[in-house]
This record gives structure tokens, C-alpha cells and sequence, in this order.
């Protein structure tokens, strides 16, 4: 067992498909290093919300124990990543007028705290602010006003929030597995953090996440993230596509999407059999079906994402999660979306090679809880009294005085 323990963190990912404990130590100069990893299959959860409480907090359980098996260390407090399914994103712009004077820091607090006031009028439970535009006197793109003079400041936020009740079955399901959250991060931002370059979020990209059961739709502009939204279908569904159309078990329809499956078929594909198992007996099926399939299906999700997309004018696409392995899927959205599109693997040097692309987010969430031990910018803290506005001064206070 650990006797140090200081500048050690756990994260929490908790997926439709898995549940991810990853404990790790801060070294200092933005290096971690992981000390233990808990991998488990995700129950009672779908679409990366709750469904099930006790069956949810069997599988954080499980991961727990196992990361803190690997780690040596004993600990009962998490970050977690929430799924985009549970957010609800949207700009606020609130205005404050300075009279001719310097702008200080307590002109920028007072107008973030008018954003958060706005929000939980709305019973929403705020997540991130990004501030995406400061406006002085009408003129636009002021990155920074402190020590600015006008007569009229405002800002445009980006705020990812929740409602109380979503927090409250994680929060549930998480204490019942005897942990404490300290705080919650958007599994879009973390998964944008392992995967982007500095370029990538300064000069504008579209991170498109295929997971099991959701596709997380993340757009970075700016150095800030200013859009996020999610669809509830995934692989699982490209799945359930193949093992309903070719009357086959799913366990079957996984095996076959995953060794013979494209986005993409070809004229070879015409000819070509897969061998594959129905209840004892061999059979075959054409490729060009599954893969006629797998497409359509592709083509579903993809629509969707254009339209939610389409009035952002960034050529840059980058996609990542397990279903992004699908082969040719990124020759797929490049020719439709006509854009630079690559596969976005976790730019930390704690990646794991064969888990890369599924461990995104949890390493993105570590490089961003990291950062907090030098600078909190963005996260609130998740323990906060009901109706109270005393916490969210107090984090004002501690963060911007």
C-alpha cells in the first residue's frame, strides 16, 4: 500500500459499454502516471445514464477494486466524467456596466455569477463555463478586457449544465459504491483534451465520439469548447442491425462486424462469404450485406450529425471511440462532410496501445484534473448547498481573488 498518497487522483468513466477506474500520480510539468487500471463491462447503464442502481453500482465497484488492487493504494474520491447524453449545452451572454472605469477581475466574476444565477433558475446543475466572447462597448473578440476601460462589458458564455435529478442517480449510484465525487467533467471536453492538438482547439476542431450506445458530437473553436451534443446510437446499434437483419446472435454479429465490417463496400466485396455460427451449424453470409448493413446505419448517424453541425464553418474533423475502428469510416465522413478527417488517437504518453481509443476520455479527464493542482479555471466544485448562493461565491473568491 501507498504511504503517499499526495497528488494522487482516480477518475471515473462510466460508459453504456464499460466502466473505467484509472488511478494515476502527478508528477509535476504535466506528467501523470498511471498506478492502477479497472476495466470492467458496464450494467445497468444505457447510453451512459443510469438504468439500473444497483447493478451500476456493482460495476463501479468492480472497476474500483480492481484499479486500486493494481494501484496499492486505497482511496474514496473520484472524478467523473459525464456523458453528453446528460448535459444540456447552451450560450448566455450577461452584461455589466463599467462607467468609464478599469476592468478588474470583480467586473469578470460578477458577470460569470449572473450566468450561473441564470442557469439555476433553470434547476440545471452547472458542469463547465467557457467563455467563448467578451464584448466591450460593442466591439467583438476582446480576449481579454482586464485593465480595458468602456462603458459596457459583456460576455458570452458556454455552459455545459445538468439537471439535479441525473446527478443525483450517479451521484447515488457512486456513494452507494462508498465513493466521493469531487467533481464532474464532460467526457466531450475530456475526450477533446486527449485527442487534439494545441492547433486543434485553437483553430477549430469538430470531435465526433462513436461509442457503444451514444456518438458525442464536441466542436472547439478558439481555444475554447463552444458545442456539444450527443446521439443515442452507437455501435451496439450497428450491431444489433447485422444480428436482426441476418437473423444471427449478437455475440455472432460482434465477431463478424469486427473481423470483416467496413462503411464502405467495393466491387471484391461482391463475391466474398463469411463463415459464421447459428446455433451449432455453420453457415454463410455475404460480406457485401454486412457491409450494405453496417452503411446504412453509418448514413443514419452521420445525417444527424450534419444537421447539428451544419453552421459551423470548420474544415477540421477528428473522430475517435472503438466504433472509429470501422474500417474506411473515415474515407466516409470526409467524402460526405467534405472535410480533413482523421482518427484521433489519446496524444498522452500514458496511452495504452490497445485500448487507446476507448481510455480517451479518462485520460483526457486526468490531463485535465492535473491542472487543477497548478490552476482550477473551470470546474466547480460538486458539493454545494441546495438554494445557497454562498458556494459559488466562496469559488469565485478562491479562484479569482
Amino acid at each position: 500500500m501507498l504511504k503517499n498518497n499526495k497528488n494522487i487522483l482516480t477518475t471515473l468513466d462510466i460508459c453504456s459499454s464499460k466502466v473505467v477506474c484509472i488511478i494515476s500520480k502527478y508528477e509535476g510539468q504535466n506528467k501523470n502516471t498511471i498506478l492502477g487500471l479497472g476495466y470492467v463491462k458496464a450494467d445497468g447503464i444505457r447510453s451512459g445514464i443510469v438504468s439500473d442502481l444497483q447493478l451500476a453500482q456493482v460495476s463501479i465497484e468492480n472497476a474500483i477494486s480492481i484499479a486500486q488492487k493494481s494501484a496499492g493504494v486505497d482511496l474514496n474520491k473520484v472524478h467523473v466524467s459525464v456523458s453528453a447524453n446528460y448535459l444540456i449545452s447552451q450560450h448566455i451572454t450577461t452584461e455589466t456596466m463599467i462607467f468609464g472605469k478599469e476592468i478588474t477581475h470583480r467586473e469578470l466574476n460578477k458577470l460569470l455569477l449572473e450566468a450561473i444565477q441564470i442557469c439555476k433558475s433553470q434547476k440545471l446543475r452547472v458542469i463547465h463555463t467557457f467563455v467563448c466572447n467578451y464584448i466591450l462597448d460593442g466591439h467583438h473578440g476582446i480576449t481579454n478586457p482586464i485593465g480595458m476601460f468602456g462603458t459596457k462589458l459583456a460576455c458570452n458564455f458556454h455552459i455545459l449544465a445538468t439537471t439535479t435529478n441525473n446527478i443525483l442517480n450517479l451521484d447515488t449510484a457512486i456513494s452507494k459504491a462508498g465513493l466521493e465525487v469531487e467533481s464532474y467533467i464532460s467526457s466531450t471536453y475530456s475526450a477533446g483534451l486527449a485527442t487534439l492538438t494545441k492547433d486543434d482547439i485553437e483553430n477549430g476542431a469538430i470531435l465526433i465520439d462513436f461509442g457503444s450506445e451514444t456518438t458525442s458530437i464536441g466542436v472547439f473553436e478558439s481555444d475554447q469548447l463552444v458545442f456539444v451534443d450527443a446521439i443515442s446510437i452507437g455501435g451496439k446499434h450497428i450491431t444489433s442491425d447485422i444480428a436482426k437483419i441476418l437473423c444471427i446472435p449478437k455475440v455472432e454479429a460482434e465477431r463478424i462486424k469486427n473481423l470483416y465490417g467496413c462503411a464502405i463496400n467495393n466491387d471484391m466485396d461482391l463475391y466474398e462469404v463469411i463463415n459464421v455460427r447459428i446455433h451449432g451449424k455453420n453457415t454463410v453470409v455475404n460480406r457485401n450485406q454486412l457491409i450494405e448493413i453496417i452503411h446504412a446505419r453509418v448514413e443514419e448517424i452521420l445525417n444527424i450529425i450534419q444537421l447539428k453541425i451544419e453552421n459551423f464553418k470548420i474544415n477540421n474533423c477528428i473522430i475517435t471511440g472503438g466504433t472509429s475502428r470501422i474500417p474506411y469510416l473515415r474515407d466516409l465522413i470526409a467524402d460526405k462532410f467534405k472535410k480533413q478527417v482523421r482518427i484521433g488517437y489519446p496524444q498522452s504518453d500514458m496511452k495504452m496501445q490497445n485500448h487507446s481509443l476507448e481510455l480517451a476520455t479518462s485520460l483526457g479527464t486526468i490531463e485535465h484534473i492535473s491542472k487543477s493542482f497548478e490552476d482550477i479555471k473551470t470546474i466547480l466544485p460538486v458539493q454545494e448547498k441546495r438554494n445557497s448562493i454562498k458556494q459559488y461565491m466562496n469559488w469565485i473568491k478562491k479562484n479569482f481573488f
